[in-house]
């Protein structure tokens, strides 16, 4: 059994998977309250699930790019777990797994490429392309929309937008023909696959040493306000 542990959004979601199936998931959509709510809906799913932290052989954990605050919860929560419990710790790139939600509701033609987007404010989003495979076509960056964009759209298919960013990158490029947008975000149920695949191959990562792929630093303002 493996914990998934998503928060690299907005969106905080935990789950439990076994034998490559989700047995169970709760999810808080409140921002901003990843550090106070993570564990509170660790021990949630566990308790509804009917299992025990005794029957976990590994925790996941949403690798980024996202939320700065939110990824960082996520990793501190996992880390503390996988010392503690002496479990292996696996990442699991959080694009990617968006990218997989789409595999799982939707047919995905021979040609197709597939985009998710993280929001990162205004105009502004993480993402990467993936073909029909889920093989990396272009590596994760930041990406912000502007008159002098288009989108590539491979010829013969179509280019399907999934992801929490991917609403307003859609309605900027809505004049191209065959954009598909799709209601999925990311969430811990679609990292069963990627954490069962990391779990079989042994890739896990060293908890001492590990952070999320950030991309960007933490966004830190200095307040005007005079306090002396």
């Amino acid at each position: 059994m493996i914990l998934l542990l998503e928060t690299s959004t907005d969106i905080c979601s935990v789950g439990l998977a076994s034998q490559s199936k989700l047995i169970h998931s709760v999810t808080s959509d409140e921002p901003n309250v990843h550090s106070s709510l993570l564990t509170v809906l660790i021990a949630q799913c566990l308790s509804e699930a009917g299992a025990s932290i005794s029957d976990l052989k590994a925790i996941a954990v949403s690798d980024g790019p996202g939320s700065f605050t939110s990824l960082r919860v996520g990793a501190a929560v996992a880390k503390g777990m996988c010392y503690a419990l002496a479990l292996p710790l696996i990442k699991i790139e959080s694009l990617k797994a968006i990218a997989i939600g789409v595999l799982l509701k939707s047919t995905i033609k021979d040609k197709d490429t597939i985009r998710p987007m993280i929001d990162a404010r205004r105009l502004e989003v993480y993402t990467a392309l993936y073909d029909d495979n889920l093989v990396p076509i272009e590596e994760i960056s930041a990406f912000i929309a502007t008159e002098h964009h288009e989108l590539y759209i491979p010829v013969g298919g179509n280019l399907h937008l999934c992801g929490d960013g991917a609403r307003k990158i859609y309605e900027y490029f809505s004049h191209q023909e065959g954009l598909v947008l799709h209601d999925v975000i990311a969430h811990a149920r679609n990292l069963v696959l990627l954490a069962e695949q990391a779990f079989e191959h042994g890739k896990f990562e060293n908890i001492a040493y590990y952070t999320p792929s950030y991309l960007k630093g933490a966004s830190i303002t200095v307040s005007k306000k005079k306090f002396w």
